[in-house]
């Protein structure tokens, strides 16, 4: 749930999901390291990434917004 950072975080996977916010870390999956304020090493994780448009789908809302003007 914790919003990626590149300091701090190494993204290994974007996932596509509708659940979570898009940048968001979905799973940790090897643990960070820190040392006071210094990444020793960083979380490697995977993000959330805003579902792929099909092009069906996009074709067919550019179309319902021209019958709209």
């Amino acid at each position: 749930g914790e919003v990626f950072d590149a300091h701090k975080h190494e993204a290994l996977e974007m996932v596509e999901t509708s659940e979570s916010k898009e940048g968001t870390i979905i799973e940790e999956c090897f643990p960070g390291y820190l040392m006071g304020d210094k990444v020793i090493r960083p979380a490697k994780v995977k993000v959330a990434k805003a579902p792929a448009v099909s092009e069906e789908l996009q074709e067919q809302e550019n179309q319902h917004q021209e019958n709209q003007k």
